[in-house]
């Protein structure tokens, strides 16, 4: 994820021509250089966890027993898909639920509703 995005991010900072207007009058760089930060650990999570086989309510549940903090890494991705409103609307909890069998049903919730998560 580093890699590739990294350098995107800063081909793209390059291109912002200085005479016209700051970087920073727009983007705040270090709220972005922040968030790509926090967000390294739970994606790298998930895209390991793709690498090993199809996306399955069961296997999501696996990961979000396993792997907490990937759960707000995914709502993001659906809220981005979607709207945070609608995430919202759609009653998934706060956070992970313990039991495995709850894990199931909130991983279901999550396909259905629509995680855009490719192997």
């Amino acid at each position: 994820m580093e890699g590739a995005l990294a350098t995107r991010i800063k081909a793209y900072r390059r291109s912002v021509t200085p005479y016209l207007i700051s970087r920073e009058d727009f983007l705040d760089w270090s709220e972005i250089d922040s968030a790509l930060a926090s967000w390294k650990a739970p994606a790298s999570v998930i895209d390991a966890w793709l690498s090993e086989g199809k996306v399955a309510p069961k296997r999501l549940a696996e990961l979000l027993g396993m792997a907490p903090r990937t759960y707000r890494a995914i709502l993001t991705l659906i809220a981005f898909n979607t709207s945070d409103a609608q995430v919202d609307k759609w009653g998934v909890p706060p956070t992970v639920p313990q039991e495995q069998r709850r894990r199931v049903e909130l991983a279901s919730l999550l396909i259905e509703i629509g995680i855009r998560l490719r192997a």
